[in-house]
Formats: structure tokens, sequence, C-alpha cells
């Protein structure tokens, strides 16, 4: 092979690998796992390999608070509807989905609901 096409390969190789970065992220739903919620406690939480950003949902309906935490593509942003607050938190270092503060947005609003309405079903 020419340079040419080494040069090509050590290229292609770069990309591919560096696309296929892991993140690790907690996985957990406080429904099934009470160390899953705030306060968190990571012992014996499950992490998996991620590739684009982990992320920490908190919804609370009724006095009902729930946390999930895992792999997603979100947008830090929360939104309140029918009596239903849902905020997502991401971020993108390994285990940064433990305990993070969250930030209040508005763009997630229709989505919220749209899980809300398949919640309440």
């Amino acid at each position: 092979m020419g340079h040419q096409m080494w040069l090509v390969l050590a290229i292609f190789t770069t990309v591919i690998t560096t696309g296929s970065y892991a993140l690790t992220c907690y996985s957990c739903n406080s429904a099934l796992e009470s160390k899953c919620g705030d306060p968190f406690d990571s012992a014996q939480i499950t992490t998996v390999n991620c590739t684009n950003s982990c992320y920490k949902s908190e919804s609370k309906a009724n006095d009902v608070e729930a946390v999930i935490r895992g792999c997603g593509v979100f947008t830090t942003q929360c939104a309140e509807s029918g009596g239903v607050e849902l905020c997502y938190t991401v971020c993108t270092t390994d285990e940064c989905n433990g305990s993070m503060q969250t930030a209040v947005g508005s763009a997630l609003f229709i989505v919220a609901s749209g899980l809300i309405s398949l919640i309440m079903l």
C-alpha cells in the first residue's frame, strides 16, 4: 500500500475509535432500588457504558418522587404539567449522574407533557 492509503486508514481508525468512546453512567430506577433516589448511594448501583451522555431524571406527582439515572440524549431542563414535575439533568463525565443539582428550563415542556400523559394512562 502507498503512503496515502496508510494515511487514510490511520485517519479512519482514529475517527472510528474516537466515536466509540465509552462514558460510564449509573443506571437505576428509585422505584426498584431505593439507593437510586436522593440521597444517592452508589454502593451496588449498576454502571453502564454510554456513548452520548449520562442523565438523572427526577419526577414528582402527588407527593410521590422518583429518580431514574442512565444514558441518553436529553437536554438539562425542567417542566411542570397537571401537578407533575419532571426534571432532566445531563452530564458528560464518568459517573457524573450520581448526586446532581437540577437546572430549570421550559423547552422540555412538550416532551414532559407527553411522558406524563403516558404515565397517567
